[in-house]
């Protein structure tokens, strides 16, 4: 019987669509209006999303996981 060597259970990832990163500087804020003022007066929609939800999975020895 071969070992399990990879065991995930109830893995998820959300993720958001749309929304426009940010990194809170204030340089990269104005550098960002300067190049497109208008979108400071737009209201940014985002969409959230789940990529992966409740996913469990194990890898036993000797098989191999991702190869194509």
């Amino acid at each position: 019987m071969s070992a399990t060597v990879i065991q995930a259970e109830g893995l998820s990832k959300r993720c958001q669509r749309g929304a426009l990163a940010s990194s809170g500087l204030l340089r990269d804020t104005v550098a960002r209006s300067l190049r497109a003022p208008w979108t400071a007066f737009q209201r940014q929609t985002s969409e959230s999303f789940w990529a992966l939800k409740d996913v469990s999975l194990e890898v036993q020895e000797g098989e191999a996981l991702g190869s194509g």
